[in-house]
């Protein structure tokens, strides 16, 4: 793309470092709004679930609300770690390093005894 001379405006080392500093900034407060969105959404989710579940099942209401959505998120990254492995819970999940899905992973694997 040809872009003409006088399509970007000179700016002094000032105007420069004053505008890296309002991007610097307003990074950051995207992500601390992510961050305080996510846990809404959680808790948003958790009650719509619980208000849903508890109207179909009144008599378990209060276990529905007990639950919570990341509880379910964690269910299936051992369901996707029993039947398969670390490395496929660990896509499913999103996590950078294996470590993190260890964490998850709510429950080993079996391991059948030797035989004598």
């Amino acid at each position: 793309m040809n872009l003409p001379d006088d399509y970007f405006l000179d700016t002094d080392d000032e105007m420069l470092e004053y505008l890296e500093n309002q991007a610097k900034q307003s990074i950051a407060e995207i992500q601390k709004s992510n961050e305080q969105n996510r846990e809404k959404a959680y808790r948003l989710l958790n009650y719509l679930v619980a208000g849903i579940g508890g109207v179909a099942y009144p008599e378990f209401a209060d276990d529905i609300l007990a639950v919570q959505f990341r509880d379910l998120r964690a269910k299936a990254g051992t369901d996707t770690f029993l039947s398969s492995n670390t490395e496929s819970a660990q896509k499913q999940l999103g996590h950078a390093s294996p470590q993190m899905t260890k964490r998850y992973i709510r429950k080993d694997k079996i391991v059948q005894p030797t035989k004598s």
